[in-house]
C-alpha cells in the first residue's frame, strides 16, 4: 500500500501516533505553529473556556443581595465579591504570555482550567465575606489566565486563511459573556439558589479539561525556559492590585478626600514607575511593552482601551438605570440586555466568515459609528421609555460590537511576529479590562458629580417663590392633607414629594450627561480608527486575535 499523501485523512490519521514535533506543517492536525490536534473541536473547547470565564465576571452581580443575606455581610463589603474576581483578572492577564513561554499552551491551559474549577467549587462553600472574597480571587486567576490562553491556542492552531471565523467562534464566547451574566445570575438565583452559580462551573470546567487533555498536543521544543522576572511581577502586582482599589472605592469614599484613596493612588503610581522601569531595563521582562512601539498596535489599543469603556462602562449605566429610573428588577434588566446578546452572537460568526474580504478598518468604523449612535440614543432617554425603545440602543451598540472585536484585534496584531501573539494578546486583553474598570468607576463618579449639580441648578429654578410651584405645593398639600387629615403633615409630604421630583430629574439629566460623555469617547475612537493603516498580510506574523 502507498504512504499516505502529506494533508490527507490517511496521514491525519497516522499523524495522531506521533509526537507533535514530527507532525509535519501541512497536515491537517497542525496549523502555523506548535499545537497539534483536530482543529474545530479546538475552537470549541477555547471557546467556551472563554465564555465561562468571562461570565463570572458579572454572573454574581445580581446575586450579591441572597450572598449578603446568607453570610451577613454589609452592602458596601459584598461589593469585594465582584472586586477581587475583577484585581485577580487584571494582575494575571498581562503575565499570561510569560507564563505559556515558560510552562506550555497546553499545561499553562490545563492549570488554568483546574484552578478556576476548584475556586467555583470552593466559592459554592464559603461561611463568611472574607471566605468568599479569598475564594473568589483564586477563581479570577483561573479565570484571568483562560481568557488570553484560549486565545493564543487557537491563533496557534489555525492556519492564517482560517483564522477569521475560529475568532468569531472565540468571540463569541468571550463578548457575550457579560451580557449573559445578569440573566444567567438571576435565573440560577430565582430558581434554586445563589450556590448554584458557582457549582455550575463544576461539569463544564471537568468537560472542559478532559477534552483540552484528549485533543490537544504541543511542540514542546518551542518552549522557552526564561528566567522569572519575580520584581516585574512584585511591581504588577502592586500597581494593578492598588489601582484597581482606588478605582472601585475612590467614588464611595470621596476620591482625594479620602486619605487612604490619597495614599494609595500614590501608591498605585510608584508602582506603576517601578514596574515600568523594570520591564524596560531587564532583559526577560514578565510584560512586554515594546509591542507599543508599533504605531498599529498603539492604536489598535487605543480603540480596544474605548471597546472597554463602551462596552463594561455603557452596561454598567444602562443597568443603573433600569433598576433606579425604570424600576426594573434585575431579571427585567437581564432580559433587555439578554436580547443585544443575541443580536451580537449573530454578527459576530458573520463578521468572521465574511469579515476577510473587507478592510478591517472599514468593519470597524462602521462598528464605531453604530456604537456612536447607540450612546447618542442613551444620552436622551427621559425616564418614560417603554421596554421596546430601551432594547433599540442597546441592539445598535451589539451589532457595533460584533463588527468591532475582531477586526480591531486584526489590526491591532497586524505585524506582531507569531512568536510574540501570547504576550501581545495578554497585554491587548489587558487594556480592554483597564478601559472597563476607569469607565465604570468614571462614569460612576460622573453621575455622582452631576446629580448634585443639576439638584441645586433645578431647586433654584424652582424657587418656592415661583407662582407655578406655590400653586403645585397647594395642591399637593390639600391632597394629603385630606388624606391625612393633619395639614401639617400634608405640607411636609407635599415639600418632599416636590423635592422627590428634583432629584429624580437631576438624576435621569446625570445619566444623560454619562452616555453624553461616553459618546465623546466613542468619537475620538473614530478619530483614531481612520489614522490606522491596512492590515499587511505577511508570512510569519500574527493574524486576528480575540479577547
Amino acid at each position: 500500500m502507498p504512504a499516505p499523501l502529506p494533508g490527507s485523512a490517511a496521514a491525519a490519521v497516522d499523524y495522531r501516533h506521533l509526537p507533535p514535533e514530527q507532525v509535519p506543517m501541512n497536515s491537517d492536525m497542525r496549523g502555523e505553529g506548535r499545537l497539534v490536534g483536530p482543529k474545530w473541536p479546538i475552537a470549541l473547547v477555547s471557546s467556551m473556556a472563554a465564555l465561562i470565564a468571562v461570565l463570572d465576571v458579572s454572573v454574581v452581580n445580581v446575586a450579591l443581595p441572597s450572598i449578603r443575606a446568607s453570610i451577613g455581610a454589609s452592602l458596601q463589603d459584598t461589593s469585594w465579591i465582584t472586586t477581587g474576581y475583577i484585581v485577580s483578572n487584571i494582575i494575571i492577564i498581562p503575565m499570561t504570555g510569560f507564563f505559556q513561554r515558560r510552562f506550555g499552551y497546553k499545561n499553562y491551559f490545563a492549570g488554568s482550567l483546574i484552578v478556576f474549577t476548584i475556586a467555583s467549587l470552593l466559592c459554592s462553600t464559603a461561611w463568611s465575606l472574607p471566605s468568599i472574597v479569598v475564594f473568589r480571587c483564586l477563581q479570577g486567576l483561573g479565570g484571568g489566565a483562560l481568557i488570553p490562553t484560549a486565545s493564543s491556542v487557537m491563533l496557534d492552531r489555525f492556519p492564517r486563511a482560517e483564522r477569521g471565523m475560529a475568532m468569531a467562534m472565540f468571540g463569541l464566547g468571550a463578548m457575550t459573556g457579560p451580557l449573559l451574566g445578569p440573566s444567567v445570575g438571576g435565573w440560577l438565583t430565582d430558581h434554586y439558589s445563589w450556590h448554584m452559580i458557582f457549582l455550575i462551573n463544576l461539569p463544564f470546567g471537568v468537560v472542559e479539561l478532559f477534552l483540552m487533555l484528549a485533543i490537544l498536543r504541543e511542540d514542546r521544543s518551542g518552549v522557552e525556559r526564561t528566567p522569572v522576572d519575580g520584581w516585574g511581577i512584585a511591581w504588577l502586582i502592586g500597581w494593578l492590585a492598588t489601582m484597581q482599589y482606588v478605582l472601585e472605592e475612590g467614588n464611595t469614599d470621596g476620591w482625594f478626600d479620602s486619605p487612604v484613596i490619597a495614599v494609595l493612588s500614590y501608591v498605585s503610581l510608584g508602582f506603576f514607575l517601578l514596574f515600568l522601569e523594570r520591564e524596560l531595563t531587564t532583559a526577560y521582562p514578565v510584560v512586554q511593552l515594546r509591542f507599543f512601539a508599533n504605531r498599529q498596535y498603539l492604536t489598535g489599543t487605543l480603540v480596544n482601551i474605548g471597546v472597554g469603556l463602551a462596552l463594561f462602562g455603557s452596561i454598567y449605566v444602562f443597568s443603573l438605570f433600569c433598576g433606579v429610573m425604570m424600576g426594573y428588577t434585575a431579571g427585567q434588566t437581564g432580559a433587555l440586555i439578554f436580547k443585544a446578546a443575541l443580536l451580537q452572537g449573530c454578527t459576530m460568526p458573520l463578521i468572521g466568515r465574511f469579515g476577510g474580504k473587507l478592510d478591517a478598518r472599514v468593519l470597524v468604523g462602521f462598528g464605531v459609528l453604530m456604537l456612536i449612535a447607540s450612546l447618542a440614543q442613551n444620552a436622551m432617554l427621559t425616564g418614560q421609555e417603554d421596554s421596546w425603545q430601551l432594547v433599540v440602543p442597546q441592539l445598535t451598540r451589539a451589532l457595533g460590537m460584533g463588527a468591532i472585536i475582531i477586526p480591531v484585534s486584526t489590526l491591532a496584531l497586524d505585524g506582531i511576529a507569531a512568536r510574540d501573539v501570547g504576550d501581545a494578546t495578554g497585554v491587548f486583553s489587558l487594556t480592554r479590562e483597564l478601559g472597563g474598570s476607569v469607565g465604570t468607576a468614571g462614569l460612576a463618579t460622573l453621575i455622582t458629580r452631576q446629580t448634585a449639580i443639576h439638584q441645586a441648578a433645578i431647586a433654584d429654578s424652582m424657587s418656592t417663590v415661583s407662582p407655578a410651584v406655590q400653586a403645585r405645593l397647594a395642591l399637593t398639600q390639600q391632597i394629603f392633607a385630606a388624606r391625612l387629615g393633619d395639614p401639617a403633615r400634608g405640607e411636609a409630604l407635599a415639600l418632599a414629594s416636590l423635592n422627590g421630583t428634583i432629584s429624580r430629574q437631576a438624576l435621569l439629566l446625570a445619566f444623560d450627561d454619562a452616555f453624553a460623555l461616553s459618546t465623546c469617547v466613542a468619537i475620538g475612537m473614530f478619530i483614531v480608527v481612520l489614522t490606522m493603516r491596512k492590515p499587511i498580510v505577511t508570512p510569519g506574523v500574527a493574524a486576528p486575535a480575540g479577547h
